[in-house]
């Protein structure tokens, strides 16, 4: 996993540079509610509020490239195991698990269908957070995001270069990269977000 995580912010960020096409100077907020939590012993509710900045169009395949930053807010808990196997002392123990993070992000846009003003996409998004301590408890102060998912984008314009409000839906991976042990406790949840994009 750490490996796929790595590759795919990595291709993100190169996916973007790589495209000749020129940037486009947008602004595009947005905000995240996870709070469908996959792992039983993860009990993390996450906020993210997204801006992207800059765009670019790859149109052989119809995609959006974008660069933007986060801000993350998380609360929450998990549980983790402690103690000795030989000594019999292992036993779970609840962690509360609350973090700021804030870090560059990168995001693919596939259009997968236009009916007038209304569009559906398939959505990527990957960066690298800082936190504010080491979360979640027991990891590092670093962590990789992945989301993914579809979207609708209604445009209140004519044409590509109007505003636009996105709703969509979103499965996200939080980790720090390093393989499944127990310096890196990763939690996954899922919810929606919600954008408005103006270009400039």
């Amino acid at each position: 996993m750490a490996g796929i995580g790595t590759l795919i912010i990595g291709g993100l960020f190169a996916g973007y540079g790589l495209t000749d096409t020129p940037a486009t100077p947008i602004r595009e907020i947005g905000i995240d509610r996870l709070t469908r939590d996959v792992k039983t012993d993860r009990h993390i509710n996450t906020t993210n509020v997204h801006l992207f900045l800059r765009e670019k169009e790859w149109e052989p395949l119809n995609l959006k490239l974008k660069l933007g930053m986060t801000v993350s807010r998380a609360t929450g808990s998990i549980e983790q195991l402690q103690g000795s196997y030989e000594e019999g002392t292992l036993r779970p123990v609840t962690l509360d698990s609350p973090g700021w993070g804030i870090g560059p992000m990168a995001e693919a846009r596939l259009k997968l269908f236009q009916a007038g003003r209304l569009s559906g996409s398939l959505d990527a998004t990957a960066g690298v957070l800082l936190y504010d301590r080491k979360f979640p408890a027991g990891g590092d102060r670093y962590n990789g995001m992945g989301q993914i998912g579809p979207s609708l984008t209604w445009r209140m314009g004519e044409g590509e270069r109007g505003s636009a409000l996105t709703a969509g839906w979103r499965h996200m991976h939080v980790s720090n990269g390093q393989g499944v042990n127990a310096g890196n406790p990763s939690y996954e949840s899922r919810g929606w977000t919600l954008r408005y994009a103006k270009p400039l």
